[in-house]
């Protein structure tokens, strides 16, 4: 890879960081929805019980499943986009690092000049 073509990689790994970081933000809005699934199932056990048939306890217990295996899900879900969030975030960090340490290395390849020489005095003054 060229020296010319550093800052369109390193362009890249920042869009990379910044879309993973937005699909983020856009799952964190899902807790909303966690707060809506609470309350429904806070109603849904004062209904429990209320209920005069053991087929109606067994309908109130099967929405109760459900609402927990929406909230899993959700969590599920947002546990993979912060994952997803930091693996962008750790291999962009790792791979500027890489991309500074071969610049600097071949920054230094062809250095050869160490300037004039330096005088040093015989005696002193």
């Amino acid at each position: 890879m060229s020296v010319t073509q550093f800052p369109a990689v390193e362009t890249g790994w920042s869009n990379e960081i910044l879309a993973s970081s937005q699909i983020a933000a856009r799952s964190q809005s899902s807790l909303s929805d966690t707060q809506a699934l609470t309350d429904a199932a806070a109603q849904i056990l004062s209904y429990l019980g209320s209920a005069d048939s053991t087929v109606a306890q067994l309908q109130l217990v099967t929405q109760m499943l459900g609402v927990v295996s929406q909230q899993m899900t959700m969590l599920v879900q947002n546990l993979a986009t912060t994952g997803r969030a930091m693996v962008e975030t750790g291999a962009s960090t790792a791979s500027e690092q890489q991309l500074s340490t071969e610049r600097k290395r071949r920054n230094r390849v062809d250095y050869t000049s160490r300037g004039n020489p330096v005088n040093v005095p015989s005696t002193m003054p």
